[in-house]
């Protein structure tokens, strides 16, 4: 069993967590110009560009938040929203929120090194002292 997903019975469910799944992790996929499964292994394995750091984060964000948050559905409260897919749903969805967020900020940070580095020509970036981290207030 899968995410805690119940295996002979409630299918519907079952399914809605696929495509919920597919549409964060796969279908972004399409708006690269070579979309192809060589590709989408380099993607989530090796990105480079940023907006395969994008992709990246956004499907590790919806597959670890959909993981994480099957965890609820063992505990035995019987609440409404501890039933099979909701944990699921809204996990993959927070983590792929927080995805977005967690790129964001390496954006950014990225950035600001290299502004830093292009003001500054006596810094490097590879020096231990400071590991080229400097706040960017532009």
């Amino acid at each position: 069993m899968l995410f805690g997903a119940p295996f002979l019975e409630q299918h519907l469910e079952t399914v809605s967590l696929a495509i919920l799944l597919t549409c964060l992790t796969t279908l972004p996929f399409l708006a690269l110009d070579d979309p192809c499964v060589r590709r989408v292994n380099a993607v989530y394995f090796s990105p480079r560009q940023p907006h395969e750091w994008f992709l990246a984060f956004l499907g590790y964000g919806a597959v670890i938040g959909t993981w994480s948050s099957s965890a609820l559905l063992i505990l035995d409260w019987d609440r409404p929203w501890q039933a099979w897919p909701y944990p699921c749903v809204m996990g993959a969805l927070l983590g792929a929120f927080f995805g977005i967020l967690l790129y964001l900020t390496h954006t950014y940070t990225t950035n600001c090194r290299r502004k830093s580095a292009l003001h500054d020509p006596s810094s490097s970036l590879s020096h231990t002292g400071n590991m080229g981290v400097k706040v960017c207030m532009d």
